[in-house]
């Protein structure tokens, strides 16, 4: 089956409690997954994609410590199948010797294994072909929701991400509205002033 490469675009609260959304979008298109993980696994690919650092490695890091460290690397990472609300995922690793092996795992834990290998990631497009949306009416819906009944708030600014706000502040200046666009501007200049502050700390 063909594979489509995909990218990690956001990482925000889901509607489910405990849980977050991550969306992955077409790296040569508009489809994209949304992939429900929970709190831990979402913060660990968010401190890694922010390039925090932790004072001690985390669960994800000395995995990949140890596996680099036996010569064993990750080729790649494919979403194969959503079934019964879930979603299914392969990884590949390759040997000194060349020798590979596919195993199944948790999407969570696959999608964190391949930030930290910079390994590509990939869907089946059979898999975008029934659970795949596009991208660009996921902010319609996002827009739609927020500012209905001019009902925009920073509480819900504050559950969106920094990719998620451009892309609104985009939409919303093609759009002409302004006024959620200063917003959304204030809340992006928030989180950039508070990223500055924390790297001088």
């Amino acid at each position: 089956m063909k594979k489509i490469q995909m990218l990690i675009k956001n990482i925000q609260p889901s509607r489910i409690e405990l849980f977050y959304d991550v969306v992955l979008v077409e790296k040569d298109g508009e489809k994209a997954l949304n992939i429900s993980v929970g709190k831990p696994e979402a913060e660990s690919m968010a401190i890694f994609i922010d390039n925090i650092k932790t004072p001690r490695p985390l669960t994800y890091d000395v995995f990949c410590n140890i596996m680099q460290e036996y010569s064993l690397l990750l080729r790649e990472v494919v979403l194969t199948k959503f079934l019964d609300g879930n979603y299914y995922a392969e990884a590949s690793f390759v040997d000194c010797d060349g020798n590979s092996k596919r195993f199944d795992m948790r999407p969570s834990d696959a999608l964190n294994a391949a930030l930290r290998y910079s390994a590509p990631i990939y869907a089946l497009d059979s898999l975008i072909n029934e659970a795949g949306f596009n991208y660009a009416d996921y902010f319609d819906n996002i827009i739609q929701e927020s500012f209905e009944q001019d009902n925009y708030s920073k509480e819900k600014l504050s559950d969106f991400g920094l990719n998620v706000l451009k892309d609104l502040l985009r939409d919303a200046l093609e759009k002409e509205d302004y006024k959620c666009a200063s917003m959304l501007r204030d809340r992006i200049n928030a989180i950039r002033k508070n990223s500055k502050k924390e790297d001088k700390e």
